[in-house]
């Protein structure tokens, strides 16, 4: 499984803190004052509307943002350091709200010690300067390992307007509004639902879901999300008539799971918007119902079911030979897409798959090596990664053909690194780089 951006600590809480505190020290009140630091600096010009990678971070700047004034930003945390890829993904929604969106193209999983927090407390400084004439309002938003670096600043920079968080592994409870957003799929799933039980009720708060597995949500889903931002930074009849087209009303067509949904929904839009009306009375009503009784009680049952077989799957790894693992990932695989808990199951395989194969490669024990990187391929044939360890793997062996063939299979697959290829120090004589275009 990939490493958070930091292993959170009491010691590195206070070292984190303590470089917050430097970082800030010039900044006494946070988000504000680094806009008002800059207010005598020349106007740094970005081309509008599109998307532009300046090598530390990527930026899109909508046309029609204003010269000066109010703006909203969204600061986006990718696990591999990809700060095109929620960009290219939610660019038309910022575009259609008037909302800069920028990416990290450093802030990553396997950092090493805080270096995630301090380049993620250098980016937010770096994208503010270039809007020196506005009254800037920040968010935060991660998918998986960028998520946990998300709330881990949201918590120490002044100012923060809001956390998005997807299919974040064990997080901290949020401190400042946040918005939660899960795959059915997802082998986080669970673990995105305890936290809410574990957030503040003063603390405006709401988990979505969608169709989906361990990935950054469609922009379908995060419409939700940047409207509820674009109506923060509105105000009067524009503001009421946005919060009527985002806040449902509940249908006794619907199940438990999604009455649920909107109700916490409406509760969340009423308390961080401040809205007239006590949605929360509609909520804690539900929750005394027979039928939410009923599906609470189930949830809870699966939930434990659930945990208990992540736990056999990662004893299996070491003591189930792969004659073993090829019957179960068969099985796992015919249940289908709509089979949510095996699909929960085949993602969390995969993260399993990673973590004992990186680790083995690490260690240098190459039968367990093997069979680790055999057990990844066959929970997750699709994903290159495997198929990039399997030629790491191959080439350690000493047989200077037998790399070749995985390394392709993962680039059919869509791998595309080639700086990473080049500094594989197996691949170092076998100039594999030209594989990969320029």
């Amino acid at each position: 499984m990939p490493m958070p951006f930091f292993r959170e600590n009491r010691n590195n809480k206070l070292i984190c803190l303590l470089l917050a505190g430097i970082f800030f020290a010039c900044l006494p009140h946070g988000i504000k004052a680094i806009t008002q630091q800059t207010k005598e600096n020349v106007q740094l010009r970005l081309p509008a509307d599109s998307l532009i990678n300046l090598g530390e971070f990527s930026i899109l700047v909508p046309s029609t943002i204003s010269d000066s004034g109010t703006l909203a930003l969204i600061l986006f945390f990718d696990p591999q350091g990809k700060g095109d890829v929620p960009l290219s993904l939610y660019g038309r929604l910022a575009k259609e709200r008037s909302i800069v969106i920028a990416g990290s193209n450093r802030c990553k999983n396997d950092l090493e010690g805080d270096s995630g927090v301090v380049l993620g407390l250098d980016f937010c400084s770096r994208v503010i300067t270039y809007f020196p004439r506005h009254k800037i309002r920040v968010y935060l938003a991660g998918f998986s390992g960028g998520a946990v670096l998300a709330s881990y600043l949201s918590k120490m920079i002044p100012g923060i307007g809001g956390l998005l968080y997807a299919a974040a592994p064990k997080i901290e409870p949020p401190s400042c509004p946040a918005i939660g957003i899960t795959g059915m799929a997802d082998p986080n799933f669970y673990e995105m639902e305890a936290l809410q039980e574990r957030i503040p009720q003063t603390v405006p708060h709401c988990l979505r879901y969608w169709n989906g597995k361990h990935a950054w949500p469609p922009a379908e889903c995060m419409a939700f999300a940047f409207d509820w931002i674009r109506v923060s930074e509105l105000s009067g009849s524009t503001a009421l008539e946005m919060v009527k087209k985002i806040r449902r009303k509940c249908s006794t067509k619907m199940t438990a799971a999604q009455k649920e949904e909107i109700l916490n929904t409406r509760c969340f839009l009423s308390s961080s918007l401040k809205l007239a009306g006590d949605d929360s009375l509609s909520l804690a009503d539900f929750r005394k119902s027979p039928e939410y009784r009923k599906y609470q009680e189930n949830k809870i049952k699966e939930r434990k079911a659930e945990m208990e077989k992540k736990e056999f799957y990662h004893n299996a790894v070491r003591e189930k030979d792969i004659y073993w693992w090829r019957q179960e990932a068969r099985s796992l695989h015919k249940a289908g897409p709509e089979n949510y808990k095996a699909q929960r199951m085949l993602g969390y395989l995969s993260l399993l798959g990673y973590s004992f194969s990186t680790r083995s490669l690490m260690h240098g024990r190459p039968m367990q090596t093997q069979k680790c990187i055999e057990i990844y391929k066959l929970v997750d044939p699709e994903n290159p990664e495997a198929w990039y360890l399997e030629a790491v793997y191959e080439a350690r062996s000493g047989n200077p053909l037998s790399p070749k063939r995985p390394l392709l299979k993962a680039i059919e697959l869509g791998f595309k690194d080639k700086q990473r290829l080049q500094n594989q120090p197996e691949f170092k004589e076998l100039d594999f780089g030209r594989l990969l275009p320029d």
